[in-house]
């Protein structure tokens, strides 16, 4: 990460956020979760630096796409019932993450990014650890990212809209996206207009039928934005929309990819 490059406009706008996180720390509940909140943030400025310094990104699609290989070979014996690493067993195989669904995002962004810079030879290492994963949320991000190249964007949105009210309206009681429901909910409840702090949502309990939910993260990256951040979360998303009007981009599908994860998921954390 020691390059040499320009710090324009964008990254003077990361810097200050950096900056007021690090102000934050003032108000922040736990100094703990704070400093590993921004250890993280730091780590969003060095991947921002990077990408604003490389030219050609091949090669990290097929790093990447080699790693998630040896996952999908993992995925596979765990998928026979053989754990070469330490997994939980009453899950569906996760390679060499901490869990399915982490494993079924990354494996379906790399998919993206090798097939927007036609590095078709990489993708079969990769289809093991998408399919075993069974996260549908991987599948659906997919899918809605391929048809990007023939419908609107606002055709996409509008209709994962139209999932998301479907969903809403038929959870059982039981099921795990109503959990997920009830977080968001409990996390709007606490926005302010300056955040609670960098890394708050760490500390965040909730009570919930007579039990004590700790989420420890909100699975919807734009509410923990603002939950941490307050109003200066919308220098990042100033970012967010910056990339996304870049439509003519070859590297633009990753990103939209990226964004719909966090809608549902946290892929920034």
């Amino acid at each position: 990460l020691w390059r040499s490059g320009v710090l324009g406009p964008v990254g003077l706008l990361g810097l200050a956020i950096l900056a007021f996180a690090t102000l934050s720390f003032t108000w922040a509940p736990n100094t703990l979760d704070a400093g590993f909140g921004l250890w993280l943030l730091a780590l969003w400025a060095l991947a921002l630096w990077f990408g604003s310094t490389v030219n050609d990104f091949r090669p990290l699609w097929q790093g990447l796409a080699v790693g998630l290989t040896v996952s999908s070979v993992v995925a596979i014996f765990q998928w026979f019932g053989f754990t070469p690493v330490l997994a939980n067993s009453a899950e569906r195989p996760t390679g060499l993450f901490f869990n399915s669904t982490l494993l079924g995002a990354s494996a379906c962004l790399v998919i993206i990014a090798l097939i927007s810079q036609r590095q078709w030879a990489y993708i079969p290492g990769v289809l093991p650890a998408l399919l075993l994963s069974g996260s549908r949320g991987a599948f659906l991000v997919l899918t809605l990212t391929l048809l990007t190249r023939y419908l609107r964007v606002r055709y996409i949105l509008c209709a994962m809209a139209l999932a998301a009210a479907i969903l809403v309206l038929t959870l059982d009681a039981s099921d795990s996206d109503r959990t997920r429901l009830m977080v968001w909910g409990a996390a709007l409840r606490e926005l302010n207009l300056f955040g609670n702090g960098i890394g708050s949502f760490s500390t965040f309990y909730m009570l919930a039928s007579s039990r004590i939910l700790y989420p420890g993260w909100v699975h919807n990256d734009y509410i923990q934005l603002w939950f941490e951040f307050g109003l200066a979360s919308l220098a990042i998303i100033a970012l967010y929309a910056m990339v996304l009007a870049q439509r003519t981009s070859d590297h633009w599908p990753i990103f939209f990819a990226f964004t719909l994860f966090g809608f549902f998921y946290f892929p920034l954390w």
